[in-house]
């Protein structure tokens, strides 16, 4: 039986408009597990 994990996530980070400049960021992450 194969246990491998493909995994994917999205977040976004910001300063939740307590400065003048609100940029944010986007983090995409891709992740493989294979356990042993």
């Amino acid at each position: 039986e194969n246990k491998n994990r493909l995994g994917l996530s999205f977040g976004h980070i910001s300063n939740a408009n307590l400065g003048d400049k609100n940029p944010g960021v986007e983090i995409i992450s891709l992740s493989y597990q294979v356990p042993f």
